[in-house]
């Protein structure tokens, strides 16, 4: 058995950035659920876009951004699903194998980075 969180980054007592890993075949709906047990219950979801590489959601919070203050303030999650089987080259919604999680916050699909 694999670890669930890995590539944990933590930066002034807070966590910032971590990846969890799901059993293949995890399709879209679940990862989505997943994720959302990972952030506080105000998380909505502000954009999302598929690339060819993965999936990515913006999410954001107004109690992450009461907590974490002027690191963000707009309590922003910036999430990403991804697919490793492939060698990470194409996502699949029917497998979804990486969730990324950043304290990141991107107003429009725009002005985030691809995958």
């Amino acid at each position: 058995m694999q670890d669930r969180y890995v590539e944990v980054f933590r930066f002034g007592g807070r966590v910032l950035f971590y990846t969890m890993y799901l059993r293949p075949s995890t399709g879209e709906q679940e990862a989505l659920f997943f994720t959302a047990a990972e952030l506080p219950p105000d998380a909505t979801i502000v954009w999302q876009r598929d690339l060819q590489r993965c999936k990515q959601i913006q999410f954001q919070s107004a109690t992450l951004a009461k907590v974490v203050g002027e690191q963000d303030r707009d309590g922003g999650v910036e999430v990403e699903f991804s697919t490793t089987a492939n060698g990470g080259d194409f996502y699949s919604p029917n497998d979804v194998q990486n969730v990324s999680l950043v304290n990141m916050f991107h107003a429009s699909p725009d002005d985030a980075s691809g995958c």
